[in-house]
């Protein structure tokens, strides 16, 4: 399976037999990839496909979609206020005082779980 991914644009998949992989059943998912006997094969959910210079599709789920779709709208969102606050010095403040309140905030729970488990 994908072993490791680097940060100049490739992944790396380690390598394998037919019979040291999921095979097609429910321990394998949809989207999963393997180097099966000097081939890059894809699961779409049902079996196994050779990856040659086509592609594999793979369908996500609704929920997978939505993830998506909210995160993408949240990266929209955060870029726009960090532009924003680049040229606003209400906004910078306003802004600062939001990521300081969400240090705060994560540091209280963790203090409050640590707490709560004595």
């Amino acid at each position: 399976m994908i072993k490791n991914i680097q940060g100049n644009g490739h992944v790396v998949i380690e390598g394998g037999y037919f019979n040291t992989f999921p095979p097609s059943s429910a321990a394998s998912m949809s989207g999963m990839l393997r180097y099966n006997l000097g081939n890059i094969e894809g699961y779409d959910g049902y079996n196994w496909h050779v990856i040659t210079s086509g592609f594999v599709t793979v369908n996500l789920s609704h929920y997978a979609n939505e993830a998506i779709d909210w995160a993408v709208k949240k990266m929209a969102e955060e870029r726009e206020i960090e532009n924003m606050a680049r040229t606003n010095l209400v906004v910078r403040s306003a802004y600062e005082n939001l990521k300081n309140a969400e240090k705060q905030l994560k540091t209280t729970i963790i203090l409050s779980k640590d707490e709560s488990t004595s």
